[in-house]
This record gives structure tokens, sequence and C-alpha cells, in this order.
């Protein structure tokens, strides 16, 4: 409820989840504690007035997520050095094709970071989270 009203931090499962038949293998289900702002972003093209269109990110809403960092490395791009690193973002399960659900290709920002989302599934048997594979990408 809070994610949605997106004033306070999403709650975790209180460590009481036997009690709403909320179990796995006989213990109760980990929970997670979405504590981090992050805003999802999608492309859209907007004409340059020269025949062409520039990519453009717009807000969709605000959620709350865990983000844990992965693994990163340095290789080479385009345009010189990159700095890649992959990161797990966790949000509250929303049904398909609601705003709150991301999809591949959209971006979560935070605090000035721009993680591209790879792909979304549904990891643990309830379906109360998704996680995002995402990577962040900044040129050195």
């Amino acid at each position: 409820m809070h994610a949605l009203r997106r004033d306070k931090p999403d709650r975790a499962l209180s460590s009481c989840a036997h009690r709403t038949g909320r179990m796995r293998g006989g213990a109760a289900q980990r929970s997670l504690r979405l504590n981090h702002k992050v805003v999802l972003e999608t492309s859209g093209a907007i004409p340059d007035n020269a025949g062409g269109s520039s990519v453009t990110w717009l807000p969709v809403g605000t959620l709350w997520a865990k983000v844990k960092p992965g693994a990163g490395r340095l290789s080479t791009g385009e345009a010189g050095a990159v700095s890649t690193t992959d990161f797990d973002v966790w949000v509250r399960a929303a049904p398909i094709g609601q705003w709150a659900r991301p999809v591949p290709g959209q971006r979560f920002t935070m605090a000035g970071r721009r993680l591209l989302i790879e792909s979304v599934t549904e990891q643990e048997p309830h379906g109360l989270y998704l996680r995002c594979l995402c990577k962040e990408e900044v040129y050195v």
C-alpha cells in the first residue's frame, strides 16, 4: 500500500508469515526490505524539427526497491573506456500491463544513477516481488 502512495518505504513481510500461509519448505518466506526510492522511466521519441527525432526518457512512476550491486568490469566501447556494473533490483510485483511493472528496455534512476533494465522475472514462488536484472554503464 505504501509503495502505491509513494510516501514511505515499502514494508517487508512480517516475521509471522507462517500465519498468513506464506510458507516455503516449512519455514516462513524470506522478506525483502524495499528501501531505495527509484524512478521508473521509459524511452520516447521527440521530433527534432529536421525530419528526425531524438530519444528522451520520460518518468512513468516512483517505486520502492531493494538494489543490490553485482560484478563490475572495464571494457572498451565506441567512445572509449566503459565501466559496466550489474545490479539486481527487486520491486513489489504488479500485474502485466500496469505502469508499476517494469519491462526490458525501461530504466530505473536513483541518486543520479541510471540502471537499464535487461530482464524482469518473478523469482520467488508466490510472485510477490519482481527481480529486474539491470546494467549501469559509465564512460570514463
